[in-house]
C-alpha cells in the first residue's frame, strides 16, 4: 500500500506529525511517497525545506516505515499536484484552494 504526504513547511512536515504518521503506519506493509507541496495560487503554504525533509524520513525510518520523496513535476506549468484544480476554479470564478477540497 502507498501513502502520499503533501509536505507543508510548518503544518505537517514537524516531527509531531512524522512521529504520528509512523505509529500509524507502523504496522502495515507500506510506503510513504513525500511530495513538497506545490505552490498554487490562492493558497500561502510553503514547501517543506530539504532538511525537514530529511528528518521527516528519518523519524518515519524509526518505525520502519519507508518512505522517498517524489520528484515534483508540472510546476512551471501549474500541472502540479494541487495546481491544475485551482488554476481551473479560478477560470470558473471560484475560490482557489478553499473551495478545492
Amino acid at each position: 500500500m502507498t501513502f502520499e504526504w503533501a509536505l507543508i513547511a510548518g503544518e505537517n512536515d514537524t516531527p509531531e506529525q512524522a512521529h504520528a504518521l509512523g505509529s500509524l503506519l507502523s504496522d502495515l506493509n507500506c510506503h510513504v511517497n513525500l511530495i513538497p507541496l506545490n505552490p498554487t495560487g490562492g493558497y500561502a503554504g510553503r514547501p517543506s525545506d530539504p532538511a525537514a525533509v530529511r528528518r521527516f524520513i528519518d523519524i518515519l525510518e524509526t518505525y520502519h516505515v519507508p518512505a522517498t520523496v517524489r520528484v515534483r513535476r508540472g510546476i512551471d506549468i501549474d500541472a502540479g499536484c494541487g495546481q491544475l484544480k485551482a488554476a481551473v476554479l479560478r477560470r470558473r470564478g471560484r475560490g482557489a484552494v478553499e473551495d478545492a477540497g
